[in-house]
């Protein structure tokens, strides 16, 4: 799929913009090291009137890095195709090694309220439905998907209208959200190792033992879901060793608790990470499928 024209937004003002470190492996783009987060814009062909959804795509890689062409723009491209905007976060990754605060670890998830209100100030301009602003994550990225769409941040200063209050709190939730094989869970046996230990590091290394149980609490995201949380779409595979499927079933579950409209598919085949394009199975199916799912919420 060849490279189509975006335009890439800093998420905050900054003097200079500093490069990521950037390497390849098997062919895929990984970035790390992310100082200046972004957001990368890549807006359909549109000759009608219609506003149109936006996608905000968040890459996996474990949070210790981003797959951001196989997760990131080649996605935004494929939903370029379907008259849908792609628009890839760029975001912050934790650092346990500095053994950081709870506002500091949480710095992808500022990242992608930022990427949301950014996206909100541009849909005139873009022509983008402000009723249908999604967010999409793969992997650790479909963690932090998860984490934003239950976001609990929401503030407003105070003698505001109802009206006026109404309308913060819509542009800061996401309309819905797109989880592909993603890690939901940080409990033992459950979550990716990896992906736990490069969010809030290793016990005793990085953070007090006595503190584990909290952490683990916290970052579930199966523990976030409420009926505020939007309609989901989720994808897995049943042989996936990296991040097992169970992540996508308990979150399935307490969205299914709070009356949230969802749809899942799981998949005998795929293990983890093949995005779109890698040749499978039926698990290349899901593409075609998510497409129909978006489409029924534009026809709502």
């Amino acid at each position: 799929m060849g490279k189509a024209q975006s335009i890439t937004i800093p998420l905050y003002e900054a003097s200079a913009i500093i490069e990521d470190t950037v390497r390849y492996q098997d062919g895929i783009k990984m970035l790390s090291n992310i100082k200046t987060p972004t957001i990368e814009v890549f807006l359909p062909d549109n000759d009608t009137q219609e506003a149109i959804p936006a996608v905000l795509i968040c890459p996996g890689g474990g949070y210790g890095f981003l797959a951001y062409d196989w997760e990131g723009t080649q996605i935004a491209q494929w939903l370029n195709s379907h008259g849908i905007a792609g628009i890839v976060l760029k975001y912050r990754l934790p650092k346990p090694e500095k053994k950081e605060n709870s506002v500091e670890r949480i710095r992808p998830m500022i990242d992608a309220r930022q990427a949301l209100q950014l996206i909100h100030a541009q849909t005139e301009e873009w022509n983008l439905d402000p009723e249908l602003i999604g967010i999409m994550g793969f992997s650790a990225g479909g963690h932090l998907a998860a984490y934003a769409s239950n976001a609990d941040w929401v503030s407003y200063p105070s003698g505001l209208s109802q009206q006026e209050v109404d309308a913060i709190i819509k542009r800061s939730k996401f309309a819905f959200s797109i989880l592909i094989y993603p890690v939901i869970s940080m409990k033992d046996g459950i979550t990716n190792d990896w992906t736990r230990n490069n969010l809030f590091g290793k016990a005793e290394v990085h953070y007090d033992l006595q503190d584990r149980e909290q952490l683990i609490q916290i970052y579930s995201n199966e523990n976030r879901v409420s009926e505020l949380s939007p309609p989901t779409f989720l994808v897995h595979s049943n042989d996936d060793d990296a991040v097992p499927v169970k992540n996508s079933l308990l979150y399935y579950d307490q969205l299914l608790e709070y009356n949230v409209p969802a749809e899942m598919h799981l998949y005998p085949s795929g293990g983890h990470g093949y995005s779109l394009f890698s040749k499978g199975e039926t698990e290349q199916s899901w593409g075609e499928l998510c497409i129909n799912w978006l489409n029924s919420l534009r026809n709502k």
